[in-house]
């Protein structure tokens, strides 16, 4: 939530607030493991990332040069037809 409100100068600092309060929250209220805050940090990176280069157009691809996920292509929409009088 913070990344994307990034750029919203109104939510910008109330998302990061929010952020940093469940991060601190999290192992205080018992539901999971300071290594689940971790493995968290790690996917929302991968996530932003691999959601950031399919926005941009370039579809994401391993090391190895595989392509990891492709962009849907939905055909074109066809208009419908008008009733005539």
């Amino acid at each position: 939530m913070a990344w994307y409100a990034r750029e919203l100068p109104l939510l910008r600092w109330a998302a990061l607030g929010l952020n940093l309060l469940l991060l601190l929250a999290t192992p205080v209220h018992g539901g999971h493991f300071v290594i689940d805050i971790a493995a968290g940090i790690v996917l929302a990176l991968a996530t932003v990332a691999l959601v950031s280069r399919i926005a941009a157009g370039r579809p994401a691809r391993s090391r190895s040069g595989r392509l990891v996920i492709e962009a849907p292509c939905a055909p074109p929409h066809e208009p419908a037809p008008q009733p005539t009088n």
